[in-house]
């Protein structure tokens, strides 16, 4: 759905990974433990950042991550990951995203830019941000 959406500003790349990525830690044994009974609440969120983080392109992949870790509790003003919460939770990212393949799920690798934008000088910064939030896969 995210990428149908951004299909109109041509960010369909974009968009599909962090529809794809969102709920990455709904594939972790905590929060399958959760489904089935366990108590209490599980991040399912920082799984799918971290692994945008640590595998897609810089610059796509800190966006979806951005996207992907806000999802809920709404995109973080200023800096991405200021407190550092993906470096701290960084092993959560590889087991959820081997179960999620060995699910069949197809992680996202590349990420093609979006083509349906003229990046305006002096306004790159503005136009990301509002593009991080036009992705947003909820």
């Amino acid at each position: 759905m995210a990428a149908a959406r951004a299909d109109r500003f041509g960010s369909t790349d974009i968009a599909r990974a962090a529809g794809l990525l969102h709920d990455l830690g709904k594939y972790s044994r905590a929060f399958q433990d959760r489904l089935h009974g366990a108590k209490g609440s599980v991040d399912h969120s920082t799984a799918g950042a971290v692994w945008a983080k640590a595998n897609l392109d810089p610059t796509w992949g800190r966006m979806v991550a951005h996207t992907v870790a806000g999802h809920h509790a709404g995109l973080a003003d200023g800096l991405f990951d200021p407190g550092g919460r993906l470096e701290e939770k960084a092993e959560m990212g590889a087991p959820a995203a081997h179960a999620a393949m060995v699910d069949g799920l197809a992680l996202p690798r590349n990420l093609a830019p979006p083509d349906g934008m003229k990046f305006i000088m002096g306004q790159g910064g503005f136009q990301r941000a509002f593009l991080t939030r036009m992705i947003s896969p909820v």
